[in-house]
């Protein structure tokens, strides 16, 4: 008779449920829990910290039901849900959680990421940087770079871990074994850097194997070592420590005997590789012709053959074309031979 219209059940109004005609006031406000629970969903809940909690509630839990809270009064049983169902809930039982990450997983990778990162850059020492830049081969710039970290596996380092193990040298067997005795105070070290190199250890002050490393990459100026015999010091350092290593496990692994005039043969020997190798220039890349066909003169033809040499077979092919380049024969054939003189012939 007014000429109103019966709403549907589920027609909106700005956003808002139908709910002035429903009695159960609880169902008709379940909107904004769901709401609500949309906005939220995309958060790691599980892994927030309390800030972050707080962060969550100040800018989602109040800002999403406000529009409706600002006209209405919603039951009492909506608000209990949505306190109870948010992820500030406390059924959860409590765990550790790694915070540098989203999912709050912890791993070996990012723990030594964070702690790279609390490290000064004026603390890593750049003797460890000037390593790689050199003119060695791989594998030698990989063991002087543990050498000057301090990461062998010497008896000095394994004893901090099974104090059992004997640490006496096993090239002198007179001292403990620590990377400075091996590859420095060691009685055949210094037999090696003397008939090597002409250098008495006994004389040259090195605290530890950081300063080892660096003598060799920038050895004194009283040493006079410059340009060519820069590189040339360097790579007989390199190459003396790699045969102390070598022997040194040549002799636990193998029961192998120490023998110093042979190890310096073996050091010359590789000292000439190593120079020699570098020494030879690379080789420019071969220059391949490239064959253009050229027209033969009006009314003639041209006919071009090759020939492709199989195990058992050969395929010749003949190919002829006029001179507009238009291809008036083709031809093909299995010649039973592998001699490529008949072939192309």
């Amino acid at each position: 008779m007014w000429g109103f219209k019966k709403l549907a059940s589920d027609v909106q109004y700005l956003r808002f449920a139908s709910f002035f005609y429903q009695a159960n006031k609880s169902k008709a406000f379940s909107f904004v829990k769901e709401r609500l629970n949309t906005r939220i969903s995309g958060w790691k809940s599980k892994s927030l910290s309390q800030m972050g909690r707080a962060t969550l509630i100040k800018s989602v839990a109040l800002a999403s039901p406000i529009y409706v809270m600002a006209a209405f009064k919603l039951p009492t049983r909506s608000l209990l849900r949505i306190r109870c169902n948010g992820p500030w809930s406390t059924d959860h039982p409590d765990r550790w959680i790694w915070v540098k990450t989203s999912n709050g997983a912890f791993s070996v990778k990012l723990a030594f990421k964070e702690a790279s990162k609390e490290i000064q850059p004026s603390l890593v020492d750049p003797i460890l940087g000037k390593i790689w830049k050199t003119h060695l081969h791989e594998r030698l710039k990989l063991l002087i770079w543990r050498i000057a970290a301090g990461l062998l596996p010497t008896k000095d380092s394994i004893a901090r871990f099974a104090p059992s193990v004997n640490q006496t040298c096993v090239l002198c067997e007179h001292q403990n074994e620590s990377i400075m005795h091996l590859f420095w105070h060691c009685d055949v070290a210094r037999a090696l850097w003397f008939d090597g190199g002409y250098i008495q250890t006994d004389d040259i002050s090195i605290s530890n194997s950081l300063h080892l490393v660096d003598f060799l990459i920038s050895p004194p100026p009283k040493f006079q070592i410059f340009g060519s015999f820069h590189e040339e010091f360097l790579l007989l350092g390199a190459i003396i420590m790699d045969q102390l290593w070598k022997l040194k496990n040549s002799k636990i692994h193998e029961g192998s005997s120490v023998n110093a005039e042979k190890s310096l043969g073996t050091v010359k020997g590789l000292v000439f590789e190593h120079r020699g190798s570098r020494l030879i220039p690379q080789s420019a890349p071969p220059s391949y012709k490239i064959s253009v066909w050229q027209v033969p003169p009006s009314r003639c033809l041209k006919f071009k053959c090759d020939a492709a040499i199989g195990p058992s077979f050969s395929s010749i092919a003949l190919v002829a074309r006029d001179w507009r380049g238009k291809v008036v024969l083709a031809l093909s054939k299995k010649a039973y031979t592998t001699n490529p003189l008949q072939a192309e012939a």
